[in-house]
């Protein structure tokens, strides 16, 4: 089997130049095209989720979450309750933030092995600046679809989540650290902000080489699923352009994103390589949730019927509702720090 697939990487490396050295102008338009992508949606919408993510951890924000969520991940999910930050951090900015912020809690000792491994399978999804801005927004031209498959991509990773709680993984017990020192604010600071810079960089190469080698697949009838399987941004646009009914277009687009694609899969085996964290749940994770996804949206769209002319409301956020809104997530955030504070002191 390894030699097998050593042969495919082969193979597959040596096309890849071949295509560089034939068609250098076309390679160059789509590597732009990765820059640009970069630029504009990569860079800003992940960046400040990378910096928030390890300012949480090294701040050790992570117990009190932990606190809180228990109630709720461990009889779902069968995991602590510090999973509730990968998850939500994960379906609110997207790939691969998610894994990111597993590595992390793992490294830290804060989450086992066993625990780790399981949320990889359900915590790293995309987030709504795509599903709703690239997708629904920007390729549909109808922001309704979008939030449409916004919540069968959650309900399906919930679904995954369920089915691992199931699973059994070996390393059950937290990293054995040894006592933290106590560490200097700024240097957490500084520490957090470089991580990130590391990480966007290694996922902006990702998408960047992945954008030129999408241009390279050969255009015929399935291509555009397999574009779709290797990255998850082209290929929507792709399929969503198949000449096939709008809700089999639709089906297909929701397992992609949920699929996630080889792109991400490399983006967050370079996150996760830095431990000994195994990547087979987290592909698993994927492979079924991409499954559930396509059933789910075959089922949503026979029951809530959508077209790409369905009605949306569209809504138009000033800067007093920005305001408005963080004041009121501050002000839930504060109370439930006061809770979780009131709860460690009863203790």
């Amino acid at each position: 089997m390894n030699k097998l697939m050593k042969a495919i990487i082969t193979g597959a490396v040596l096309w890849f130049v071949a295509v560089l050295v034939i068609f250098p102008q076309q390679c160059i338009d789509a590597g732009l095209k990765g820059v640009f992508l970069c630029l504009d949606t990569v860079i800003p919408s992940l960046f400040p989720f990378f910096v928030c993510s390890g300012l949480i951890i090294g701040f050790g924000l992570a117990k009190p979450v932990e606190g809180l969520f228990a109630p709720f991940m461990k009889p779902v999910f069968g995991v602590s309750g510090a999973g509730a930050l990968p998850f939500v951090l994960g379906i609110l900015s997207g790939y691969p933030v998610g894994a990111k912020c597993v590595a992390d809690l793992y490294g830290r000792g804060v989450c086992s092995k066993a625990e780790s491994e399981k949320l990889l399978a359900f915590c790293n999804n995309s987030g709504p600046l795509f599903i709703l801005g690239a997708v629904g927004a920007g390729m549909i031209e109808n922001p309704a679809v979008g939030r449409y498959l916004y919540i069968i991509h959650i309900l399906s990773a919930f679904a995954v989540g369920i089915i691992f709680r199931f699973v059994k993984a070996e390393g059950t017990e937290p990293l054995a650290l040894p006592a933290p020192e106590k560490e200097n604010r700024c240097k957490i600071v500084v520490d957090a902000f470089a991580k990130a810079v590391d990480s966007i960089l290694s996922v902006c190469g990702f998408v960047i080489l992945f954008c030129v080698a999408s241009e390279a697949i050969p255009k015929f009838g399935i291509a555009p699923i397999l574009h779709g399987i290797l990255e998850i941004t082209g290929g929507c646009r792709e399929i969503l352009n198949m000449g096939i009914s709008f809700d089999l277009r639709l089906a297909i687009v929701s397992a992609v994103i949920a699929f996630s694609g080889i792109s991400v899969m490399l983006q967050v085996g370079g996150i996760v390589g830095k431990t000994d964290l195994s990547l087979k749940f987290y592909i698993a994770g994927k492979t079924i949730q991409g499954v559930i996804a396509f059933i789910f949206t075959i089922i949503a769209v026979k029951l809530f019927p959508v077209s790409e002319s369905t009605f949306s409301v569209n809504l138009n956020v000033t800067g007093l509702a920005i305001w408005k809104t963080s004041s009121c997530l501050a002000g839930i955030i504060l109370l439930l720090a006061v809770i979780s504070r009131k709860k460690a002191v009863d203790n």
